[in-house]
């Protein structure tokens, strides 16, 4: 190995050599009329030669020893190179425990949920059929009572008894309630079961973009299926996401794997709090190109809270009402209505 090497360093110095008289003539021819003596000519091309030399020399053995140290390591060198590999390691490791210690306090607080929406019968009049739809959902606390979030999508269609909620300790259980929004896609199920874990929420108007979250749910029936990601945007709206009912849009974006079945699940930050429901994804394949949508937790408590206490959600609205057929003449009536009583 080492002699090809030789031969090229010393190509390597015959060619500075070369390249050192070539342009030490050239010196030499502009600068000797204002006295550059053949004795200071010698002294500067011996001290040149010397340095080029000793960088060829240093050039052949330090890249002798990095080619020696590739191509053979010894079990000394390789054994304190794993040494501190580990010590390495150990640190990455103790920075990327947070994310365990999350999924360790969310995991219990999440579920799969499996609804069975009856279709209408056929022209053919064949027997009603049955469409299992797979989804998440998130356990809370309100009040003292526990209820688990979703998206309406998820369950849409189905009644109390075609719902099957799936515990993370295998246990399987049933709504004894529901309330839905269609125009924010909000559902909430009561549940009466022992033992339930509750989510903690947090606070979405408190999330920036570049926030680490994770995504937890059943992407195609996988469930507690935990990915990770930032947020990408806040406020996405307008968005065509198949539900036309969908009016209520102030997405969060998330680059976090969301796929089928993730729908209803939580988005979860890096202190164990749910900031968002998992809810779409813009996608050309159907599945995760990196895009996923969740309604912030402000907003859909906001819609929870409400169906819980009052049955519906009462939004806000503009107290005008425009009619199609006003025109100059009516507003010309308007005008000398309101003189008179000006007037009066």
């Amino acid at each position: 190995m080492g002699f090809p090497m030789m031969q090229k360093s010393g190509f390597f110095l015959q060619t500075l050599v070369s390249d050192i008289l070539w342009g030490l003539q050239t010196v030499r021819r502009e600068v000797s009329p204002v006295g550059f003596s053949n004795r200071k000519f010698a002294l500067l091309l011996a001290g040149l030669l010397w340095t080029g030399f000793s960088a060829g020399a240093w050039g052949q053995t330090g890249l002798l020893g990095v080619l020696e140290s590739a191509d053979s390591l010894s079990a000394q060198k390789q054994e304190e190179l794993y040494r501190q590999l580990q010590k390495q390691a150990e640190y990455w490791e103790r920075q990327a425990a947070i994310v365990k210690t999350v999924v360790k306090l969310v995991r219990p607080t999440v579920v799969h949920i499996e609804a069975e929406p009856g279709l209408p019968s056929s022209p053919q009049r064949t027997p009603t059929q049955r469409v299992e739809e797979a989804g998440s959902g998130v356990v809370v606390q309100i009040q003292g009572k526990f209820y688990v979030l979703t998206n309406r999508h998820v369950i849409k269609g189905s009644g109390i008894g075609g719902i099957k909620i799936g515990l993370a300790d295998g246990r399987r259980i049933y709504p004894s309630r529901l309330w839905d929004d269609p125009e924010s896609d909000v559902a909430v199920l009561a549940v009466d079961a022992a033992d339930l874990t509750p989510a903690r929420l947090g606070k979405s108007k408190d999330v920036e973009i570049g926030d680490f979250v994770l995504a937890v749910g059943s992407p195609f029936g996988l469930s507690h299926s935990v990915t990770f990601g930032i947020i990408s945007a806040k406020g996405r709206r307008d968005l065509e996401l198949g539900h036309a009912e969908v009016v209520f849009q102030d997405f969060l974006q998330t680059d976090a794997a969301i796929n089928p079945g993730n729908s209803g699940g939580p988005l979860i930050n890096l202190r164990g709090e749910v900031i968002g429901i998992n809810t779409a994804i813009a996608s050309n394949s159907g599945g995760n190109e990196g895009i996923g949508f969740a309604i912030p937790i402000d907003m859909f408590m906001f819609v929870a809270n409400q169906l819980i206490e009052k049955g519906k959600v009462v939004r806000a609205f503009l107290g005008v009402h425009l009619d199609s057929r006003f025109g100059p003449a009516m507003a010309a009536e308007v005008v000398d209505l309101v003189l008179q009583r000006v007037g009066d």
